[in-house]
């Protein structure tokens, strides 16, 4: 059958803009979030009892300003800080993996682009698991050891945390993506992890 060229250019499929595409991804992954609750669950839960066992450990390390302890102490801190954020960014290694066949499938179909997944996607994993560790560390743990008492400092310290964590999960997810399974994808950020820690000093 004869088709008019007029006919086939005003056929073509209607792509929604950027914005709305993001909207509709952000309110998916907000969905999945609120649906399988349990990471989250867990990253809040360990994070709390982290920071207050955190806390009475190393409690008012003022009192040890004057000795050798103290600095030893603040070392220790930020040591076991690193280690424990570099564990939890682990659970970034499978984000581009689960919905591998999915995204293929909608991008392909033209629902959405792949910049908008990618910004919905990252965002959704930035906000509930890369910021919320480093908040409940920096206002239950940093009252009650008290590393710096000066103005200004206590952010400082958030941000800090919050910057490593994404700089991690980034990592994480880098691994993630060039590795062709959950499973040697775990194995492969364990050891990148694990490599990193051994000489950060």
């Amino acid at each position: 059958a004869f088709k008019c060229p007029d006919l086939l250019s005003r056929k073509r499929k209607f792509v929604a803009p950027w914005r709305s595409q993001l909207w509709a991804l952000s309110l998916r992954c907000l969905r999945n979030v609120l649906r399988n609750p349990y990471l989250l669950v867990v990253h809040g839960v360990t994070a709390t009892a982290c920071a207050v066992v955190l806390g009475f450990v190393f409690w008012d390390i003022h009192q040890k300003d004057d000795e050798t302890a103290g600095m030893q102490d603040r070392l220790g801190i930020m040591f076991f800080l690193v280690i424990y954020l570099s564990l939890l960014a682990l659970t970034s290694l499978p984000v581009w993996r689960e919905e591998q066949r999915l995204f293929k499938a909608e991008r392909g179909s033209g629902i959405y682009g792949a910049s908008s997944y990618v910004v919905a996607t990252i965002f959704f994993d930035v906000l509930p698991y890369r910021i919320l560790p480093p908040l409940l560390f920096t206002y239950i743990a940093y009252p009650m050891i008290k590393l710096n008492d000066n103005p200004g400092h206590q952010y400082i310290f958030l941000l800090t945390l919050i910057f490593f964590n994404l700089v991690v999960s980034g990592l994480c997810m880098l691994v993630g993506v060039l590795t062709s399974s959950n499973s040697s994808a775990n194995a492969a950020g364990s050891l990148v992890m694990l490599t990193s820690i051994l000489f950060c000093g």
